[in-house]
């Protein structure tokens, strides 16, 4: 579009502004979860608006506590009001430090709390659009959809797709049944491996 009027760029990742006001409603959040300055964290959106792009909530755990066990790195879960329940059943699983957000923040107190995560992991949704456009990394699982309309993937921007011959195929679920066997059978080995491989990276170029 902006090419239409003259104007190039290199550059297709979208910016997000974030405002003083949310930078502040978050520090407050997380003071009262019991999170310090300085301290690290993952955020994490296990959901979806479309159910057939979630992946087993389960797994979501193995990660959190994976990440936890090799890089002493807390999670907070994210999502709208309406999947806290979802959130909380995860964090109630994790051997590890995790906590609850989902409901807590506005969209921008939501990109204020993502510009300031360390590394954020999500399903084919909102949360991991707005990482990036904060500048944050990201790994997002996609399954049926395809991410090659929605991700330009570098270094700290990765995706995990289950290794079928059918992925992508841009339907609601396996034969319009709303439930994606590929995500089903994908392993939290594949997220994590990807999320350690950004980590490296990140974390050492911030120490």
């Amino acid at each position: 579009m902006v090419r239409a009027l003259g104007i190039d760029t290199n550059d297709s990742v979208p910016r997000i502004h974030v405002t003083e006001r949310a930078r502040a409603r978050v520090r407050e959040l997380l003071g009262s979860s019991g999170f310090r300055e300085g301290d690290r964290w993952v955020t994490v959106n296990p959901c979806s608006r479309r159910k057939y792009k979630e992946w087993v909530h389960d797994r979501w755990a193995e990660v959190i506590d994976g990440l936890w066990e090799r890089f002493r790195l807390s999670a907070i879960v994210v999502g709208a009001r309406e999947e806290a329940d979802t959130a909380e059943g995860i964090v109630r699983r994790c051997a590890g430090r995790a906590a609850n957000f989902a409901g807590r923040t506005t969209l921008g107190e939501l990109a204020a709390l993502l510009a300031r995560s360390t590394l954020h992991l999500g399903v084919d949704s909102a949360p991991p659009h707005i990482a990036a456009a904060v500048g944050s990394p990201a790994v997002t699982i996609f399954g049926p959809s395809d991410w090659r309309s929605w991700i330009v993937q570098d270094d700290t921007h990765r995706v995990v797709c289950p290794e079928k011959p059918c992925v992508p195929c841009n339907d609601m679920g396996c034969e319009g049944s709303g439930r994606s066997i590929c995500l089903e059978e994908l392993g939290a080995d594949a997220v994590i491996r990807q999320a350690a491989e950004v980590l490296k990276t990140t974390l050492s170029a911030r120490d």
